[in-house]
């Protein structure tokens, strides 16, 4: 439901309300975000921004810091990855 409601860019309120009730039913934040994630490439980063805003503010996240791990050895690409952790949210562990 969290999906469809951030792909309908429904109101931050009503994210939050069914974010409360998936977290309440035993839905990690880790899990809630990544479901939220999927809206990016279908609704665009105006409709993720609005549904992120909302998780944030009902997990308590002081919100994404993305870490570089650069790849040792090898050639060929770019050898950056791009990794979250839950740490890195704001959550606890």
């Amino acid at each position: 439901m969290i999906v469809s409601l951030t792909v309908m860019r429904a109101s931050k309120g009503h994210i939050q309300s069914h974010t409360r009730v998936a977290l309440d039913l035993g839905v990690s934040p880790e899990e809630i975000l990544e479901a939220i994630e999927i809206s990016l490439p279908e609704a665009g980063i105006v409709a993720f921004q609005t549904g992120f805003d909302a998780w944030k503010e009902v997990v308590g996240a002081d919100g994404l810091k993305p870490s570089v791990a650069v790849h040792q050895g090898g050639s060929g690409g770019s050898g950056v990855t791009f990794e979250r952790h839950p740490l890195e949210c704001g959550l606890s562990a």
